[in-house]
C-alpha cells in the first residue's frame, strides 16, 4: 500500500502549524498538536520520518489514503495586483450584461452545489487547459481582465471572493486564458480567502490581501 495525502485535502504550514482544507466537506481546520507533528513528519516538514503510529492516526482521520497524489501546490508569491495597478477603462451595457451573467451563474453554482462539485469542475477546467497556458501573465490576458473589472463595477451583486473569482475564470476561458484560482488561509484570527493569479500578478484582488493569506489549494 502506497500512502499519500488524498487530492481532496489541501494543506499548508503557517508558523509550524498545519492548516487543512478538506474540499470533500468544505471545511477548514487546524490539527491538534500530536497530529500536527505526525502530518509534518509525513510530508517531510518535521523532525524525522513518520512512525507507524503516526500513519495510523492520520489514516483514521482521513488525512492519508492509498494511492497517488496528483494535486500540486505551486503558486508564485504575489508581487503585484492588476486590480490596484492596472488600467481599467470604460465599459458598455452589453459587456456589463455579459459579466453579470457570469456572476449570477457563479453564485448559483456555489449556492446550489457542494463545494466538492465546484472543485471537480475546476479540475476539469484544468484538464482542458492547453499545455503552456497555465498561469501566464500576458498583455492580452491583462486586457481581458481589464474588460471584466470595468464591467464588474456596474453589476449590482455584492462582491464575494469565490463568486467573483469563478466568474472571472469562466469569462477568461473562452478567450483562451487559464490563470490559477488560489485558495489561501490565515490564522490568529482565522481567515479564508481566494483570488485569481497569473504568475506573480493577482488579477482581481488587492496585493496585501492575497499576501496575508498562505496558499492552501490552487486550481
Amino acid at each position: 500500500m502506497t500512502l499519500t495525502v488524498p487530492d481532496h485535502i489541501g494543506f499548508c504550514t503557517i508558523q509550524d502549524r498545519i492548516a487543512i482544507l478538506d474540499a470533500s466537506r468544505n471545511r477548514y481546520f487546524t490539527l491538534p498538536l500530536a497530529l500536527n507533528a505526525a502530518f509534518r513528519r509525513f510530508v517531510g516538514d518535521g523532525d524525522g520520518p513518520a512512525s507507524a503510529d503516526d500513519l495510523q492516526r492520520l489514516l483514521r482521520r482521513g488525512l492519508l489514503a492509498d494511492g497517488e497524489r496528483t494535486r500540486v501546490l505551486d503558486v508564485p508569491t504575489p508581487t503585484s495586483s492588476y486590480l490596484e495597478d492596472g488600467q481599467i477603462g470604460d465599459t458598455t451595457l452589453s459587456q456589463v450584461l455579459r459579466v453579470g451573467r457570469r456572476l449570477f451563474a457563479a453564485r448559483r453554482a456555489v449556492e446550489r452545489r457542494p463545494f466538492a462539485e465546484v472543485v471537480k469542475q475546476l479540475d476539469q477546467r484544468r484538464a482542458r487547459r492547453p499545455a503552456g497556458t497555465a498561469g501566464a501573465a500576458t498583455l492580452d490576458l491583462c486586457k481581458a481582465v481589464s474588460q471584466f473589472l470595468a464591467a464588474r463595477r456596474f453589476v449590482p451583486i455584492a462582491p464575494v471572493c469565490l463568486h467573483d473569482s469563478l466568474a472571472l475564470l469562466s469569462y477568461l476561458e473562452p478567450l483562451g486564458f487559464y490563470p490559477t484560482l488560489v485558495f489561501g488561509v490565515a490564522l490568529d484570527p482565522f481567515s479564508a480567502h481566494c483570488w485569481v493569479q497569473a504568475d506573480g500578478l493577482v488579477l482581481n484582488d488587492a496585493l496585501h490581501r492575497a499576501r496575508s493569506h498562505t496558499p492552501i489549494l490552487a486550481l
